[in-house]
Parts: C-alpha cells; sequence; structure tokens
C-alpha cells in the first residue's frame, strides 16, 4: 500500500510474536509479510495509532477513545488478539475512523497456543475465534480436536499434512526463537453435512520456558485469498499432493502415515475403516495393536524398508476383538533405518 493513500478506516494487523520487533502483516485486503509498521502508516495513523499501539499489553489489552488531532476528531480503537493459557499478546488489531462514524468490520484473527512437554505431551489451546475460522462449535477440550496430530489428521487439508506435520515437529525440536510463516488448506464445518474448506496463514514462533521442561508454540491463524505460496512451498505441495493421490487410490490396502517419536498416525487413506479397524485414540497406535504385537511393529517401523517382508500384528476391531494383519513400512528414504515418519500398508492377513 502507497502510505500517501491514507489507512483511515482500514483495520491494522500487527504481529507481536517477537518481543520488541512488531511486523505488520495487514492494512485491510494488502498483506505484507514482516513488513516495518512505520514505514507502511500515514502521518495521521502514526500519529494516532503508534503510541497506543506501544500502550497494548495483557493487563491492557484494548484502548478505545475519542481523539483530538490537528482539529479533526477520531475514534481510534486498538486491542489485542491474546495467547490463550498465558495471556501473552501474540498481535495488535487497530484501526481509526472519523468520530461519530462506526468501525469496518474487524477481521477475524484467531490466537492458538501450544503447551509442548517432556516426552512429547502437546496441549492445544484455541480461542473463540479460531473455532469460527474453522466453524465448529467448541470442542470442550481446549481446540477443535484436543490434540496436536488430531488437528493434522482431521482439520488440515489431505494434501497439506504431511507438510505441516514436517514442519511443526522440525520447528518444536529446534526452537530458534523466530516467527515463522505458513500457509495451508483447513477443512471446515468438519462436524456437519456442509463441510467446506479455507486457505489459512499461521504466524508462529516457539519459546523455551526457562524451566527447560516446556515449550510454548504461540501462534495466530487468519483466513487469506490473496496470498500465494512461495516457490518452495509451492513444490512442496505439488509432492503432497501425489502422495495423498497415491493414499486415496490404494483400494487393496489401508495406508497410514506414522509419527514413530510418538506413535501416532497423522495421515490416512480413506478405505482405514472398510477393514473394520477400530480409530486409535488420538491417532495413538499402542491402542489398537495387541499388546504382545507392539515390539513386531515398532521393529517394522524403525526398520522403514519396503523390502522387508513385513510382520503380521493383531489390530484391534471395531467390535473390540483382534483380527491378524500383515504390515509393511517404507520411510521413503534410501538410508531407511530410524527415519522419523514411515507409511505403513495394512491387508488382512489371511489375503496376503
Amino acid at each position: 500500500m502507497d502510505p500517501q493513500t491514507g489507512t483511515q478506516g482500514l483495520w491494522v494487523l500487527i504481529d507481536t510474536l517477537v518481543e520488541d520487533q512488531l511486523a505488520l502483516l495487514s492494512i485491510g485486503d494488502t498483506h505484507y509479510s514482516e513488513a516495518s509498521v512505520r514505514k507502511n502508516l500515514d502521518a495521521t495513523a502514526r500519529e494516532l495509532l503508534i503510541p497506543r499501539i506501544k500502550a497494548i499489553s495483557a493487563q491492557n489489552p484494548a484502548i478505545d477513545e475519542v481523539v483530538e488531532l490537528r482539529g479533526a476528531s477520531w475514534r481510534v480503537r486498538v486491542e489485542a488478539v491474546l495467547s490463550p493459557i498465558n495471556k501473552a499478546v501474540n498481535a495488535i488489531l487497530a484501526v481509526y475512523v472519523p468520530a461519530g462514524q462506526p468501525l469496518p468490520s474487524k477481521p477475524l484473527v484467531g490466537g492458538i497456543e501450544w503447551r509442548i512437554m517432556d516426552g512429547g505431551r502437546i496441549d492445544t489451546v484455541w480461542d473463540e475465534n479460531m473455532f469460527a475460522l474453522y466453524e465448529v462449535p467448541p470442542s470442550g477440550r481446549g481446540s477443535g480436536t484436543g490434540d496436536m496430530n488430531g488437528w493434522v489428521h482431521t482439520l488440515i487439508a489431505p494434501e497439506d499434512r504431511a507438510r505441516m506435520k514436517v514442519v511443526i515437529d522440525a520447528g518444536i525440536a529446534d526452537p530458534d526463537g523466530r516467527r515463522h510463516t505458513v500457509s495451508f488448506r483447513i477443512l471446515t464445518r468438519t462436524r456437519t453435512d456442509s463441510p467446506g474448506s479455507k486457505q489459512l496463514e499461521t504466524v508462529s514462533r516457539v519459546i523455551v520456558d526457562p524451566s527447560g521442561t516446556v515449550k510454548w508454540l504461540r501462534s495466530i491463524a487468519r483466513e487469506v485469498t490473496s496470498l500465494k505460496p512461495d516457490m518452495p512451498q509451492e513444490m512442496d505441495n505439488q509432492s503432497a499432493a501425489l502422495v495423498r493421490a497415491a493414499f486415496d487410490l490404494i483400494n487393496y490396502k489401508a495406508m497410514f502415515a506414522v509419527d514413530t517419536a510418538t506413535w501416532q498416525v497423522f495421515m490416512a487413506s480413506p478405505n482405514w475403516q472398510q477393514y473394520g479397524l477400530q480409530i486409535p485414540q488420538y491417532g495413538y497406535l499402542p491402542h489398537s495393536i495387541h499388546p504382545q504385537d507392539f515390539t513386531a511393529f515398532a521393529g517394522l517401523c524403525t526398520e522403514g524398508s519396503p523390502d522387508h517382508d513385513g510382520v503380521v500384528v493383531r489390530g484391534l476391531q471395531e467390535d473390540g476383538s483382534y483380527r491378524p494383519y500383515r504390515i509393511t513400512a517404507s520411510s521413503g528414504h534410501f538410508d531407511t533405518r530410524g527415519k522419523r515418519y514411515v507409511i505403513i500398508a495394512v491387508r488382512p492377513a489371511e489375503e496376503s
């Protein structure tokens, strides 16, 4: 946006995830990538908004007042997007209009916070705007799924699941304190007869707690329609879409992707339930494999080689019984052993 055109009547969205480093994300329908706030605001906006943006905090999350400036009266509204658990200021929304005029409709910006514990457990919490973005009612579990892997498996669009899983895990494993932006498609109204989808953009940062035992992922999310992924991400989207297409076309076996660090499923073929397999709680596979067979299953996953003949394990059925299945695994790497993510193929043992 040309600063000379003015920002009057346009909501300004500012990312505050990194202390003392404000990053402009949008002015109205114009989007930016970590741009300077001051350079992109007109003179009136700088005088009206910047002092109030700096005054926003968890203790003072909103300012709404009439301000006199060079003989004109303006209504100024500035408010925080708070993290749902710790109430940290994730972002700030700001707007000004002539006094007496109504404010324009506010963009929907969601706040997210994850508590990442030693051992891999992740508590995920959304604010009310996140439920509105996904167009689902509050779940009573903090977020739409209550679990990060469940979110990837059920609310992220199929072509983006593998990419999102890998990106998130890498950010958690090696937090660099920087903000990271990613665009992806989500599934909306998943609990209704009229599901839909949206393109979201999230800006996130992982912070290590001073105690050293907890990490915090703080993020904001918003719907975007004018942004296009940059080329490396676009190329990755294409490969993810091809993986999903392979999953969709398999009809003589079930397939699912497993994170062996947590033993959770984060992507599955549509015919998963065709075989009578019980869907694991939170995607956690030890709930769905006979306890006496899990060691063999884990060893196969660790090997990660499609040349292996596989193993027969008993899988839990919807009726509570167990049925034998032949399992094969591939990590997709030439050096297969010990890779974190593997694809598992499943078919009834009697058909093998």
